[in-house]
């Protein structure tokens, strides 16, 4: 997927991003297959399908996923 997205770090806590903080639940919408690929790259395990019940979320910050 060709998704672009700043990778460089936070700074502060999470009272500095107040109301711009979103839980996002991405299964069974357009933004899955974004959150496969991150998980594929990113996540210690990595990807490889799932099985069973799951909820797959994506936490942004204004719309920035972080």
């Amino acid at each position: 997927m060709g998704y672009r997205f700043r990778m460089d770090p936070l700074t502060g806590t999470l009272n500095d991003y107040t109301g711009s903080v979103r839980l996002i639940k991405v299964d069974e919408t357009k933004w899955e297959a974004f959150w496969d690929d991150l998980v594929a790259k990113y996540h210690y395990i990595g990807y490889e399908g799932q099985f069973g019940c799951r909820i797959k979320y994506i936490i942004a910050i204004g719309k920035q996923p972080v």
